[in-house]
């Protein structure tokens, strides 16, 4: 290889180590340690980098030192600290972050030890919080000796007064850290702290690339242009503040120089992802390390957004299945798909108790499956048994209400007809319509039909999903949708049967199915009237 018309013989290699889950926990860059920790959703939570350096004599190990290079700590979406007592927080619309604000300890009294442990106060909750780092400490060990580099790190216990906090004087982060204490000093903070100057806004490509970073003033503190797979191709920026999320607005690890996608690392200079696709199933014609099609101009990775809604009026459809103060958890973004990371942070913090919320969070979350909502149609195409495409025209519903037709043909005085009433209503025929007739529909692909057959299968490879619009009141409408998506569609994605009775051949049909879409109706309704 020619640098600078020279000849760099530097052999560089690097190791990794993945768990059963498909999931990276350690990186070797020519001795340069990173290590990763994931909560039970396959979320990146912690992040260290360890440096290392060893004396050999006559190639036996001597003596040497490691330490903490980096440290990240992702409390949430909207929360990251590290080392150097310094934090961001991120502020979004929809799944777009466009301003992340930058903090430090100073606020909590700088030493750490006086913060209390999350769940210490908690009734008959008891967490073994030495264990844990004991666990933590043990598995860096281990990666290193798989690595077959020496460990030689020691605790660091000099907090002096909390600044040593997971900190190295020496790092770029310890710098960053004393550097906003010099700001703060010098009128940071206005009157009753309600103005923070750290404060930097996103300019985002049509890919959601970060392009220009700018400050509370309007001034550009950075900017960033790239070539198509991702790596940086000018970047200008000054020495405040820059940011890690940068192409596809993903965050990009400046010590693998790899991109943290969520479900997967990509290596913008392979233009590779570094692990198989965990939908590779879906796509069998593309390679599974394959990024975004080979079409990174058009497209970009969805990280995990499974659910995929046409128009506006689909999402109001959509939202009006759920209680109002879950709505706001439903955000959908540019392309039409469902935030998975925003839905899932709702259905934690949701006070509703709600079943279709919980269905929906399982139908955006789930890794295998793709849900096509067209919302209301007059028509749509299908693929029938013998792989012919076929079209069905909805057409309006038969109406029909019974206690009205009862008490026409009734004859008696208001009295006798009062105590009519009322016998019909305790035997649960009531004033209202019954709809007959097709209302929606349901389209499984071809591989999700295998164990229970459908005499209508989607075109795509996806799951679709059609509400008449002929003859049907927006009640009903969004009753239907909840009829389709959270039964028939969380059953189908869920390996379990999707059919009505009579299409199952059970004597027994299938009562599961019809509890579940009775309780997503009945709560579809109750939501809609709110």
């Amino acid at each position: 290889m020619m640098i600078d018309g020279h000849k760099d013989r530097t052999v560089e290699e690097r190791k990794l180590i993945w768990d059963e889950e498909n999931r990276l926990l350690a990186v070797d860059e020519n001795g340069f340690v990173s290590n990763y920790w994931y909560d039970a959703d396959g979320e990146r939570t912690v992040k260290t980098s360890g440096e290392n350096e060893a004396i050999y004599v006559n190639s036996e190990f001597s003596g040497g030192n490691t330490g903490t290079a980096r440290f990240s700590l992702y409390v949430s979406p909207y929360l990251v600290a590290g080392q150097g007592g310094k934090y961001t927080k991120h502020i979004y619309i929809g799944s777009q972050r466009i301003v992340s604000k930058l903090g430090d300890l100073a606020s909590y009294g700088a030493d750490p030890r006086r913060i209390p442990y999350a769940g210490n106060e908690a009734d008959g909750l008891t967490i073994n919080y030495k264990d844990k780092y004991a666990q933590q400490l043990q598995s860096i060990k281990d990666n290193y000796k798989t690595f077959d580099i020496p460990y030689t790190g020691t605790d660091n216990n000099d907090y002096v007064n909390g600044q040593g906090f997971s900190s190295d004087d020496d790092t770029p982060e310890a710098a960053l850290a004393r550097a906003m204490t010099r700001t703060a000093i010098d009128e940071n903070f206005k009157p009753n702290d309600d103005h923070e100057k750290m404060q930097f806004y996103y300019h985002p490509d049509h890919l959601g690339s970060s392009s220009y970073i700018t400050n509370l003033d309007g001034e550009v503190v950075q900017h960033i242009e790239y070539v198509p797979f991702g790596e940086v191709f000018v970047e200008e920026r000054n020495n405040i503040w820059n940011t890690p999320y940068l192409f596809n607005a993903k965050e990009f690890d400046e010590d693998t120089g790899m991109y943290y996608y969520g479900a997967r690392y990509y290596e913008p200079r392979l233009s590779l992802w570094m692990s198989t696709d965990p939908m590779e199933e879906k796509y069998p014609a593309t390679s599974s390390y394959c990024f975004v099609a080979n079409n990174p101009i058009k497209y970009f990775d969805l990280d995990g957004l499974q659910l995929w809604v046409a128009n506006n009026e689909a999402m109001s459809l959509l939202l009006h299945t759920l209680a109002p103060e879950d709505r706001g958890y439903v955000v959908r973004d540019k392309n039409g798909f469902i935030d998975s990371k925003i839905l899932t942070e709702g259905v934690k913090h949701s006070v509703s108790n709600s079943e279709n919320l919980k269905s929906l969070q399982k139908i955006v979350a789930d890794p295998d499956n793709t849900v096509r909502l067209y919302g209301l149609v007059e028509q749509y195409d299908f693929l029938s048994v013998n792989n012919e495409k076929k079209t069905k025209i909805f057409e309006a519903p038969n109406r029909q209400n019974l206690y009205r037709e009862l008490m026409e043909g009734f004859s008696g005085d208001e009295s006798m007809k009062a105590k009519y009433s009322e016998t019909l209503i305790q035997q649960g025929i009531v004033d209202e319509y019954e709809l007959t007739g097709n209302l929606g529909a349901t389209l499984r692909p071809k591989r999700l039909t295998n164990v229970f057959p459908a005499g209508q299968m989607s075109m795509s490879n996806d799951v679709e999903i059609y509400i008449s619009c002929k003859g049907t009141t927006t009640l009903e409408q969004v009753k239907t949708l909840g009829h389709e998506l959270y039964g028939h569609t969380l059953f189908g994605i869920s390996g379990l049967d999707p059919r009505h009775g009579g299409n199952t051949g059970r004597p027994d049909g299938n009562p599961t199915l019809e509890k579940q879409i009775i309780k997503s109706e009945m709560e579809s309704e109750k939501n809609y009237n709110q």
